[in-house]
């Protein structure tokens, strides 16, 4: 993007087809269109909303004075004790503002009912809502309480009837907008026969949508990520949004390839690819906040999206949308969504916006591909001036099991725009530079994590060896990182180092919202570093490491001090000293050690996890220091700060 708006020629490259598809519609839409473009969007997203709001009407009823947004459900199970069955939520809070005032707590409160077998639930206010504990639910850590007998329901018990197709759920509250603002009240009877007939549609329509190819049929492949799911009975992509939400959600995708025919009948070619991908866009991020994964957030009154962490976490009580409520519904707001971001991108890189060092006569547009890093073979060596990547970051994120869960949707409504990127049955696992350990299941004799381990740091090298083959002599690479833990830092600079780079300067950004569950109370890094590195103009001789622990100890010493200057701290103030401290490395490398090799009796190289310890032992003797107001070092013989 920066790029770009720099006037430059620029050519991007992704392996996952989810964020190819993205990158085009980011970079490439909106400086070929501009803002042109909005018009069509909002003209074929609005009609497209209108054919489906008639059809899914009777299925999101509302009382007089009052427009439903959202409905909050429970999962529930049997009780092993009495056989009635057993809301599950880890708590019963409404609404609880952070800091707010106590009149503006809601919460419900349970009820066994053993004249009827079932629960109810009755809302409780201000005073009320906090007397009745709802933090307290009737489930922890995975294990259940039974309202009926008070005792425990064990976590087997609960998986083995969720494996078997026996775990229900019950609509408990539901959101509402009047003239006094957002409100709660409990589920009428008319709200229950509408999720009745809506089951009842469902099943009615389903072969026939599963012969047109649109049902989500797809298993959900074993992975690192989809074991929870698997877990809990969720075995095809179909699975993870409850009856009423695959039915409003299936007959969108039904209408947009009704919409999808007018689009390519009444626009040129060119613009029928962005208007649909855009439009797919809509759809998904409706399903993203409209599945059995989207929580209610009671402290904000939202419903969180589907991937408010970075798994497939299973959520024992689950919000859906109003997918079609005019104005506020999850389909006008997703459009409206699409629309500002699109609108946002076209003014800093339509065709109109400034450049900001020049404007080229003939603007090259972005070369947008689908294909690995590690293989640029179109691009000529030395030819590149910059590479910016933003590698995966180790184990943190598997990338293309989560994005599975957008690619089945994807493949059915831009699947025939982007043939390229959807002709597989799911995202290639395979290929992306991940630790994951889930990949390397049930071979003999190695861990799965250390094979796993080996695999990222080996394609890793194999990216970073591409890229200085096509870097000039001057080029820059910048590699974007983070990861609290040392192995994965080993892992990525033991490649940058080996495939011929020199980190020549290392910063923190900060980038992460420290009240995302990614973060909160976690001992989250919340940077993003920033290596600088240029091409290793020649080969060194091999240097040796106890010449070069006292500057490896004195540069993470003097960035410590520079960086908490800056207001960095925490686990970050640690991450900021890895690229300096992998910087000496990779000025003087080869290192070694000294030690030589069991298998072949030559010098052992250094692990750069050795310099990694020692940048710690720095910065805690630092910040020791920083408490203390005196001199604080490690002394490596007695292991001790003095």
């Amino acid at each position: 993007m920066e790029g770009l708006r720099s006037g430059f020629n620029v050519f991007a490259s992704e392996l996952n087809p989810v964020a190819y598809v993205v990158l085009h519609a980011t970079v490439d839409y909106p400086a070929k269109f501009g803002e042109s473009l909005v018009s069509d969007i909002k003209h074929y997203g609005s009609q497209w909303g209108e054919k489906v709001q008639g059809i899914l009407a009777p299925f999101y009823p509302s009382n007089p004075g009052e427009a439903v947004l959202d409905y909050i459900w429970a999962r529930t199970v049997t009780c092993p004790y009495t056989g009635n069955p057993v809301p599950l939520s880890p708590n019963w809070w409404l609404r609880n503002p952070k800091g707010g005032p106590e009149s503006a707590l809601v919460a419900m409160r349970l009820i066994p009912d053993h004249s009827t077998g079932q629960c109810r639930f009755e809302i409780l206010r201000g005073k009320k809502a906090r007397a009745a504990n709802p933090s307290s639910g009737t489930l922890r850590r995975g294990v259940g309480i039974s309202p009926w007998t008070n005792e425990a329901i064990p976590d087997d018990y609960i998986k083995a009837e969720a494996q078997a197709g026996r775990m229900g759920a019950q609509l408990y509250a539901v959101v509402i907008q009047t003239e006094r603002g957002k409100d709660f009240r409990l589920p009428t009877e008319r709200d229950l026969e509408a999720v009745a007939q809506a089951e009842d549609k469902l099943r009615r329509r389903l072969p026939g949508w599963e012969l047109e190819g649109l049902v989500l049929s797809e298993e959900i492949p074993d992975g690192l990520k989809t074991t929870e799911p698997h877990r809990y009975g969720m075995r095809t992509w179909k699975d993870l949004f409850s009856p009423r939400q695959l039915l409003s959600l299936l007959t969108y995708l039904e209408c947009y390839r009704e919409v999808a025919e007018e689009v390519r009948r009444e626009l040129s070619e060119d613009r029928v690819r962005a208007v649909l991908t855009y439009l797919a866009f809509v759809l998904d991020k409706g399903l993203d906040r409209n599945s059995r994964m989207a929580r209610w957030v009671p402290q904000r009154c939202i419903l969180a999206n589907t991937f408010d962490r970075h798994d497939f976490s299973f959520k024992w009580s689950h919000g859906e949308m109003n997918m079609i409520l005019p104005g506020r519904g999850g389909f006008d707001w997703a459009l409206s969504q699409v629309l500002d971001a699109y609108r946002d991108l076209a003014r800093l890189a339509g065709p109109a916006a400034p450049r900001l060092f020049f404007r080229p006569e003939t603007p090259e547009p972005v070369r947008t591909r689908l294909a690995n890093a590690a293989d640029l073979r179109d691009v000529a060596s030395g030819s590149v001036h910059a590479v910016v990547v933003d590698p995966p970051y180790y184990d943190n994120v598997m990338y293309g099991e989560l994005s599975d869960f957008f690619y089945v949707w994807l493949k059915r409504t831009v699947g025939d725009l982007y043939p390229e990127a959807f002709s597989t049955l799911l995202t290639d696992k395979d290929s992306e530079a991940v630790a994951n350990p889930a990949r390397f299941k049930g071979l003999r004799g190695r861990r799965p994590k250390d094979l796993a381990d080996q695999d990222y740091q080996r394609k890793m090298f194999a990216c970073f060896r591409e890229f200085r083959r096509i870097l000039r002599d001057d080029g820059v690479l910048t590699v974007m990182f983070t990861h609290k833990r040392a192995d994965a830092w080993e892992a990525v600079g033991r490649a940058l180092i080996e495939a011929g780079f020199v980190i020549r300067s290392s910063w923190p950004i900060r980038t992460e919202f420290e009240h995302s569950l990614h973060q909160i109370k976690k001992n989250a890094a919340q940077s993003t570093i920033l290596l600088s590195c240029r091409k290793r103009a020649v080969e060194t001789s091999p240097a040796w490491w106890d010449d070069l622990k006292g500057r490896v100890r004195r540069v993470a010493r003097e960035k410590a001090r520079e960086y908490q200057a800056a207001g960095i701290g925490g686990v970050d103030l640690y991450l900021a000293t890895y690229g300096p401290t992998l910087g000496v490395l990779s000025e003087a490398w080869p290192v070694l050690t000294g030690e030589a090799e069991p298998e072949t009796g030559e010098l052992r190289r250094l692990d750069p996890e050795e310099a990694l310890r020692v940048a710690r032992e720095e910065v805690v003797a630092f910040r020791k220091q920083s408490l203390l107001g005196r001199e604080v070092r490690f002394d490596p013989v007695t292991d001790w700060y003095l």
